[in-house]
């Protein structure tokens, strides 16, 4: 398998100002560069990272390596109480680099505050699952985990046992048996 399994759940009710694409890209043993690429409605935009009302995106079972990479330049725009956010317009772009093994599924949420240009904001928010390209690695054979039998110990029991008949208290209770 070359290409990831991508699916997108979004949640009931959410607004959905933005549309996400999610590809995969494998980038070396056991890493991922994952790309969020969002598709943001006309008269509304979304923020950047270095802005207080980025994205939030996790991932709930693969360990993000470094920072987020963010190709495209924010606009800078004026966030209403005086100061200025870093947003961007039509599209916006998020790439990770993961760590997970082949074949994986890898799940996590996505959550974008998205506004109109009167500055009235909603979430965004969807579900995400990955199924990471690769063949899953195996154990090298089909016995399910189940352990070869230790014949030496088994015969160390036995051997045991007889010799516990043997003793003072045991001996004399083996005719009667």
């Amino acid at each position: 398998k070359n290409a990831a399994t991508v699916e997108i759940t979004y949640d009931n009710g959410t607004f959905r100002n933005i549309e996400w694409n999610i590809t995969v890209e494998p980038k070396g043993k056991s890493l991922y560069e994952v790309t969020f690429d969002g598709t943001i409605k006309e008269g509304f935009h979304g923020y950047a990272m270095k802005d207080f009302s980025a994205p939030i995106i996790e991932f709930e079972n693969a360990e993000v390596v470094g920072d987020v990479v963010e190709p495209l330049t924010a606009e800078e725009h004026p966030d209403g109480l005086g100061g200025t956010s870093y947003c961007y317009y039509g599209k916006a772009t998020y790439i990770y680099t993961i760590k997970a093994e082949a074949g994986t599924k890898v799940t996590g949420f996505v959550n974008a505050t998205i506004c109109s240009e009167e500055n009235q904001c909603s979430g965004n928010a969807a579900d995400f699952a990955l199924i990471m390209p690769g063949e899953a690695k195996t154990g090298g054979d089909d016995s399910n985990g189940a352990q070869p039998l230790d014949w030496g110990s088994i015969l160390t029991a036995i051997a045991w046992g007889f010799a516990a008949l043997l003793t003072p208290c045991v001996f004399p209770m083996v005719p009667m048996t």
